[in-house]
């Protein structure tokens, strides 16, 4: 389980470059890395895994699912969504030596959507 929100505490206009910006592997899956650039947000997410095998040198084969919403403010840039977004993710997982390596498959409600390898920590 997994939450983070960001956001100015008054009404007042914020410049562009303390926004953040959000999206990619775990982070509204459906979205590319960085896509989501709003003034304020809300995120949460749900998450399960399962060991699928025991191997001796990668220390494991893991398979996991993920779902994810988000409330989203005003965008920064035209066109980005706004309001709630739903997304989830599947993925495999192993252990190297190293580090973590996933491969995941991210959807949007909308039909946005994104492939994903990652090395290292999501």
């Amino acid at each position: 389980m997994a939450f983070r929100g960001a956001g100015p505490i008054s009404d007042s206009g914020r410049p562009i470059y303390v926004s953040q910006s959000w999206g990619g592997f775990l982070q509204q899956s459906g979205f590319q890395t960085g896509q989501l650039l709003n003034r304020r947000s809300v995120y949460g997410r749900l998450q399960y895994y399962y060991r699928l095998l025991d191997v001796p040198l990668f220390e494991g084969l893991y398979a996991g699912v993920a779902g994810e919403i988000g409330s989203y403010g005003q965008p920064v840039i035209e066109g980005n969504p706004q309001g709630t977004i739903y997304s989830g993710a599947a993925y495999l997982a192993f252990d190297s030596p190293i580090g973590p390596m996933y491969l995941g498959y991210g959807l949007a409600k909308g039909g946005s959507q994104a492939l994903y390898f990652f090395l290292g920590r999501p």
